[in-house]
C-alpha cells in the first residue's frame, strides 16, 4: 500500500521528543500494547505496508523511529484470528462492558498448542461477535482457569473495560475465592501458604515450590468439612497472587493434594485412590471450582460479587464419602448377648468385627500376642500351642495391675486390625465392629467409630446366661469391675438393643436396628446437602438430593 492511508481504521501517532532509538516494530507494538497486539502481529503490519512514517510507506521493522516522527498505520481488519464455534456458555451476568461465565470442567479457555480448537475464547466470539476486535488469541479473557478447573471466569466486552479489569487483576483489587476437595485433613483449621513457585527443574511442564528464582506465591484456606474419617476435605481457598497452578502446587506442598489431580502430588493420590476401589472412577480431574469472584465493575468501579454452585461431578463427591460407611461399634456388658447380635448382622451380609476372636489369633502359636507375653513374662502364660488362655484369665481376675498391663499390650494390636477392617470395608453402607471395652479404653475420644450401639438386657437374664457358660459370682463381678456402668454406657450409645427375648425378638429388633441406621446415613446427607445450600456451594435446584440418597 504506497498511497496514503484510507481508512476508519487508521491511527496516527507522534513520536515524543527525547525517546531514545528503537526499532519501529519495537516502538509501534509498545503503543499498541493496550490492544494485546502482539510484536509479531506489528511486524506483519509493517511489512504489509500498514505502517508510514512521515509519509513514507516503510516495510522494513528493524528501521529506527526517531523523535517528532509522525507515524500513521492501519490495524487489521480483525485482530482476532479464531473461527467462532457454537457450545455451552453459562453467562451468569452481563451488560456493555462485561460478562462473567461459569466455565465448565474440560474445557480450555483460550487457544494453545495442545488445544487450537474448541474453547471458551471459541464459543465467546460465537456469542459476541464484537470480541473479535480485541485480542487475537483472548478476546476479552483478562484472567484464566486450568483446562479441568469449573468456576467464574470474567470477560470485558471492549478495550477500555479489558484494560481496566487487567489492571484490576494486576493490583490485586480481585478477589478469588476456590473451592477445593483434598486428601486427608490439613492440621490447622486455618492456614496460611507462603512459598514461592517456579518452573519444576526436572519437569518443565510442571510448577514447583522452589528456593531459588521463583516468584512470591501467597495462598489462605480454611477448611470447611471433612467426612467422618478424614478421607477427603473440602477447603476454601484464598490466592493473593495468581500464579501457574499455585492452589495445585501449594496444597501438594502441604501433603493435601487436590483429589483427582493428575499432575501434582501423584504418590499420595495414587495410594488414596487404591484405596477407594470402584469409588476411584468418580475422579476424573482434579476437583477445583472457582466459587466466588469479587471484581470492581470496569465502569463504575462498583464492587460486584459472584458466586458459581459446584457442577454435579464435584458437588456429589462430599455426598458420596458423608453416605458412604458408617463404622459402627458394639458394646454391652457380658452375657448380654453381642455375639448373638452379630451373629444376625453377619447372616444379613454386612461385614463384622469380633475383637475376643482377633485377641484369640494373636494368641495362637505365631500370634503377636504370643510373641509381645513371652517377651515380658516368658513361658508364665505360653506354652507350645500359643498362650494359655486359662491360665491367663486366672492372673487377671487376682491382678488388676497385671490386667492393666498386659491391655496396654494387646489393645494396639487389636486396633491396627481394627483399622484394617474400617479400611476393607470402606464400600460397604456399614461396618460392625465388637469392642466391649471401647468407653473403657477411651477409644470413643479418638474418633473410632460413627455410631455405638448397646446391647444390653435385665439383671436377671445375664446372670442366667453366664451361669450357662460356667461363670461363678466372684468371675462375673470382676470382669463387671473392669467395665464402666451399664447404664453410664447405656447413655452415651447412639442406639440399644434390649436383649430380654429370643433369637426372634432379636432377629426383628436387629432389623429394625438397620432401618435406624440408614435414615441416620440419609439424614446425614440431607443436613450435609442443606448445609452447603446454605453456603452457596450448592444450588436450590441441583437435584442432587435424588441422586444420592439412593443405598
Amino acid at each position: 500500500m504506497d498511497t496514503d492511508l484510507q481508512s476508519e481504521r487508521v491511527e496516527e501517532r507522534i513520536v515524543p521528543d527525547g525517546t531514545p532509538e528503537l526499532r519501529c516494530d519495537i516502538w509501534l507494538a509498545s503503543q499498541l500494547e493496550e490492544r494485546a497486539i502482539t510484536r509479531a502481529k506489528v511486524q506483519d503490519m509493517i511489512k504489509s505496508g500498514l505502517v508510514q512514517v512521515n509519509g513514507h510507506v516503510w516495510r522494513k521493522p528493524s528501521m529506527k523511529i526517531f523523535s517528532g516522527a509522525c507515524v500513521r498505520f492501519e490495524l487489521p481488519e480483525s485482530t482476532c484470528g479464531l473461527i467462532p464455534q457454537r457450545g455451552e456458555l453459562c453467562v451468569l451476568y452481563e451488560d456493555d462492558d462485561m460478562i462473567v461465565v461459569n466455565k465448565p470442567p474440560n474445557l480450555t479457555v483460550h487457544p494453545a498448542p495442545s488445544c487450537p480448537h474448541g474453547t471458551l475464547a471459541h464459543r465467546l466470539i460465537e456469542r459476541y461477535p464484537g470480541l473479535m476486535d480485541l485480542d487475537s488469541v483472548r478476546p476479552g479473557i483478562v484472567h484464566r482457569l486450568d483446562k479441568d478447573t469449573s468456576g467464574l471466569i470474567a470477560v470485558a466486552l471492549n478495550e477500555p473495560a479489558r484494560l481496566t479489569l487487567s489492571t484490576a487483576f494486576a493490583e490485586r483489587t480481585v478477589s478469588k475465592t476456590y473451592l477445593a476437595l483434598v486428601v486427608g485433613r490439613p492440621e490447622r483449621e486455618n492456614g496460611v501458604i507462603n512459598v514461592p513457585l517456579g518452573r519444576d527443574p526436572d519437569i518443565k511442564t510442571r510448577m514447583a515450590v522452589v528456593k531459588k528464582g521463583g516468584r512470591d506465591a501467597l495462598t489462605r484456606y480454611r477448611v470447611v468439612w471433612s467426612d467422618p474419617e478424614k478421607r477427603v476435605s473440602l477447603l476454601e481457598v484464598v490466592i493473593e497472587t495468581g500464579r501457574t497452578h499455585q492452589i495445585r502446587v501449594h496444597l501438594d506442598h502441604i501433603g493435601h493434594p487436590i483429589v483427582g489431580d493428575a499432575v501434582y502430588g501423584r504418590s499420595k493420590l495414587t495410594a488414596f485412590m487404591s484405596s477407594l476401589g470402584s469409588m476411584a472412577r468418580l475422579f476424573p480431574r482434579q476437583m477445583l471450582h472457582a466459587w466466588r469472584l469479587c471484581v470492581p465493575h470496569p465502569t463504575t468501579g462498583e464492587v460486584m460479587e459472584f458466586t458459581a454452585a459446584l457442577p454435579k461431578d464435584f458437588a456429589r463427591l462430599p455426598l458420596v464419602f458423608a453416605r458412604s460407611r458408617q463404622r459402627i461399634v458394639v458394646v454391652g456388658p457380658a452375657g448380654c448377648g453381642k455375639s448373638a447380635f452379630l451373629s444376625c448382622i453377619e447372616k444379613r451380609g454386612w461385614p463384622v468385627f469380633n475383637s475376643d476372636k482377633v485377641v484369640a489369633e494373636t494368641y495362637g502359636p505365631d500370634g503377636d500376642g504370643t510373641y509381645l507375653l513371652k517377651q515380658r513374662y516368658g513361658s508364665r502364660f505360653v506354652n507350645a500351642d500359643g498362650v494359655d488362655k486359662k491360665t491367663l484369665l486366672s492372673a487377671l481376675l487376682e491382678d488388676d495391675n497385671l490386667r492393666r498391663e498386659i491391655m496396654h499390650m494387646i489393645h494396639p494390636l487389636v486396633d491396627v486390625r481394627l483399622e484394617d477392617f474400617w479400611r476393607q470395608t470402606q464400600t460397604r453402607r456399614a461396618g460392625f465392629a465388637e469392642i466391649p471395652l471401647f468407653f473403657e479404653i477411651g477409644w470413643h475420644n479418638k474418633d473410632k467409630a460413627d455410631v455405638v450401639v448397646g446391647v444390653f438386657c435385665s439383671s436377671a437374664q445375664r446372670a442366667h446366661r453366664l451361669a450357662e457358660r460356667q461363670w461363678n459370682a466372684r468371675t462375673a463381678a470382676t470382669v463387671d469391675s473392669w467395665q464402666w456402668n451399664p447404664e453410664k454406657k447405656r447413655n452415651l450409645c447412639h442406639e440399644t438393643i434390649d436383649n430380654d427375648g429370643d433369637l426372634k425378638q432379636l432377629d426383628d429388633d436387629v432389623q429394625n436396628l438397620l432401618s435406624s441406621l440408614r435414615h441416620r446415613r440419609i439424614s446425614a446427607v440431607f443436613q450435609l446437602i442443606q448445609h452447603f445450600r446454605s453456603t452457596g456451594y450448592l444450588g436450590v435446584e441441583s437435584g442432587i438430593a435424588r441422586v444420592m440418597i439412593g443405598e
